[in-house]
């Protein structure tokens, strides 16, 4: 979880998130499953959008974090959504940091990786002009 990511790890790490997707497009448009091609493009389109207002929410600990947060475990996928964009700060990203960390080592000592374990972060500005972090978990068995 804390791993301190080169540019060149995390350039090379992108590069084989990208080729995977491009591969699953390819074997989906040699099956002629276009309709399974278009909803992997709009996929690919929301997690870019996400990715992007996570990157402008000024918490650069904790976007680093869930940006990479694949990468660095193998117990559990996580997924993320940014309903509201917000201005973070320094205090706001230490705190979300510390405790999504403390979380996630959590939940990779505890989940089996031999089961589909997906972890969904949403955030979002409440009605008091607070923001709200919400995590859900399942569990898929195959």
């Amino acid at each position: 979880m804390d791993k301190n990511w080169t540019t060149i790890e995390t350039l090379r790490q992108t590069r084989h998130d990208w080729l995977n997707k491009i591969q699953i497009i390819k074997g989906n448009l040699e099956l002629n499953r276009i309709d399974r091609v278009k909803g992997i493009i709009d996929e690919i389109i929301v997690e870019t959008q996400n990715e992007a207002r996570l990157s402008s929410l000024n918490l650069p600990k904790f976007t680093e974090m869930l940006l990479t947060s694949n990468w660095n475990n193998g117990s559990f996928y996580c997924e993320y959504e940014i309903i509201d964009v917000f201005e973070g700060s320094t205090e706001m990203d230490g705190l979300m940091y510390r405790w999504t960390n403390d979380f996630f080592k959590i939940l990779d000592k505890n989940l089996d990786p031999f089961f589909e374990n997906i972890l969904a972060v949403s955030m979002c500005k409440k009605r008091s002009e607070r923001y709200a972090l919400y995590i859900s978990y399942a569990r898929q068995v195959h």
